[in-house]
């Protein structure tokens, strides 16, 4: 019993001491495509050294020899630096290994990780494959398809083209709206307008003719002529009294 307790002790000491382990933790990587549009260089190659600048960096570089590159890379090396840990996510480069590098620029150097789809060139003929074949081919656009008629419905009348054909006849133009009738002008002998009356109604006698009205004079000139010779005719009554004699 008392070696039994002394196990336990020792196993609580131990565990109470100990640190938790370290681990890179990531995403599931993108598509090639999408991949290949966010990386900054994408390129394969072998490993001709590795170096540590320096003991407490952190990291290492990798010196590449390019054998094809599909973004990013001008000459035939490339230097890529990655974490020292795997726990920090780097990648364990070796000389002589050869890999598909997707890499990313940060302070004007490369950096390559886990959580990329970097991979060993033999692990990664997928990638490869796609990107030798490149992105896809965006679908073409199509015009939507008009809208049919419904049954029985006449299409709408479009104006025919102009044409230089000078046999054609020339579109006709517009007939003018008859103009509305207008009243004649008043003439010299004709009465002025005569205001509405109470009524609502132009009320007036029009002046006698001319003619009418000189011969009704005359006819009273005549009439009282006439009268004036009879009234003359007749002798006047003596009104003194007759004179006796003796």
């Amino acid at each position: 019993m008392r070696a039994l307790a002394f196990i336990l002790a020792t196993a609580l000491v131990t565990l109470s001491h100990a640190r938790p382990a370290a681990a890179c933790s990531c995403i599931a990587p993108p598509p090639v495509a999408e991949a290949l549009q966010k990386s900054t260089a994408v390129f394969a190659g072998r490993i001709v050294s590795v170096s540590r600048p320096s003991a407490d960096a952190g990291n290492v570089v990798a010196k590449f020899s390019v054998s094809k590159a599909w973004k990013g890379v001008q000459g035939k090396t490339i230097e890529v630096s990655t974490s020292s840990s795997g726990a920090s996510c780097g990648l364990s480069f070796k000389q002589g290994d050869e890999r598909l590098i997707y890499a990313n620029a940060h302070d004007g150097t490369l950096w390559a990780s886990l959580c990329s789809r970097s991979a060993r060139l033999a692990d990664a003929k997928d990638d490869v494959a796609q990107l030798d074949a490149g992105p896809p081919p965006a679908a073409p656009s199509t015009p939507p398809d008009p809208t049919p008629a419904a049954p029985g419905s006449s299409p709408p009348f479009a104006e025919p083209p102009p044409t230089n054909d000078p046999a054609s006849p020339a579109p006709s133009s517009p007939t003018p709206a008859p103009a509305p009738p207008t009243e004649p002008a008043p003439t010299d002998n004709a009465p002025p307008p005569l205001p509405p009356g109470s009524g609502g109604c132009a009320c007036a006698t029009a002046p006698a003719p001319a003619a009418t009205t000189s011969w009704g004079f005359l006819a009273t000139l005549a009439a009282a002529a006439a009268v004036g010779l009879r009234r003359r005719g007749r002798s006047p009554r003596s009104t003194s009294a007759p004179t006796r004699t003796g």
